[in-house]
């Protein structure tokens, strides 16, 4: 900034001077032939723009490379905020597909960034199982009340058989209940002549088969009282594909809420822990003499 105020300043007044010189001077003598025809204020008139257009040149190149200094650092400062944005952006985005993954994780899924597609995570007491895309996934997709009859609340449990067709069905059913104050397992209250459900006994036979995304429905009825807030069921077993080539664990638990009319899956946690201690609590109990 001080160089071009130096620059304009030198230029004004050597500009001022070459105006008094031309206008007022004498710049040639008549009397003299050659050289000394032109008098020294001419060769001051044309030393003094030789100065001019030589600061303007100086001027010019100054401004240009100041101002290509400029982009370059503009152009880094953009690569650095670029970089740091980048980063920050991977860094989120890292944060956000792990809280996803977390939250699918709960769910039984998780996302296989690879393939971009989202798999099914099958988990028993022995092992962890990924289903892949083209495998059948089994869930209870509902569990829906029907009519009053007598001391009876009739449901259906709706199965479905997602990506794929699935069969060979090993799969019992155990039924929890849930009051303010407790969880705990019995088939007491279950009409289990009703419908293959409770009592351990199986919903689906092993040579059923349902086609990819088919919903079948299991009729059940129950005796609820004011006290009963939950009905858990517990679906543990095996199912296969539809060529037996593959076999596929299940250990499920689902829920009823009887006040509000709705289900839904019990992602894995203190639940899960207390449903699991009442139903073995409960064979325990079945089983002494």
């Amino acid at each position: 900034m001080l160089f071009n105020i130096i620059i304009l300043v030198s230029l004004a007044v050597l500009v001022v001077i070459s105006t008094i010189i031309s206008t007022l001077g004498t710049l040639i003598n008549k009397e003299e032939k050659g050289i000394k025809h032109f008098t020294k204020l001419f060769w001051w008139l044309i030393f003094i723009n030789i100065i001019i257009i030589a600061l303007m040149v100086l001027q010019y190149v100054r401004n240009e490379t100041e101002k290509t200094r400029k982009e370059q650092e503009n152009n880094k400062n953009q690569h650095q905020r670029d970089s740091i944005n980048k980063a920050d952006n991977n860094a989120y985005s890292q944060k956000t597909i792990s809280a996803i993954s977390d939250g699918l994780g709960k769910y039984g899924f998780k996302f296989d960034s690879t393939n971009k597609v989202l798999v099914k995570i099958i988990k028993d007491s022995a092992k962890t199982k990924v289903i892949m895309p083209n495998d059948p996934v089994l869930e209870c997709s509902s569990i829906e009340f029907i009519k009053k009859n007598g001391d009876w609340s009739e449901f259906y449990l709706f199965f479905t058989s997602y990506d794929a067709c699935s069969t060979g069905f090993k799969i019992t059913s155990t039924f929890v209940i849930s009051t303010s104050d407790k969880i705990y397992a019995s088939d007491d209250i279950v009409d289990t002549k009703y419908a293959c459900l409770g009592d351990d006994q199986e919903p689906l036979s092993y040579n059923d088969k349902m086609s990819k995304d088919e919903t079948k429905g299991v009729p059940f009825r129950v005796k609820i009282d004011n006290s009963i807030e939950k009905i858990y069921i517990r679906l543990k077993g095996t199912y296969t594909n539809c060529d037996l080539s593959k076999s596929f664990p299940i250990d499920n638990i689902y829920f009823y809420k009887v006040k509000n009319k709705y289900s839904g899956f019990v992602p894995l946690g203190k639940t899960t822990t207390k449903i699991i201690e009442a139903i073995e609590s409960y064979h325990k109990k079945n089983e002494s003499p």
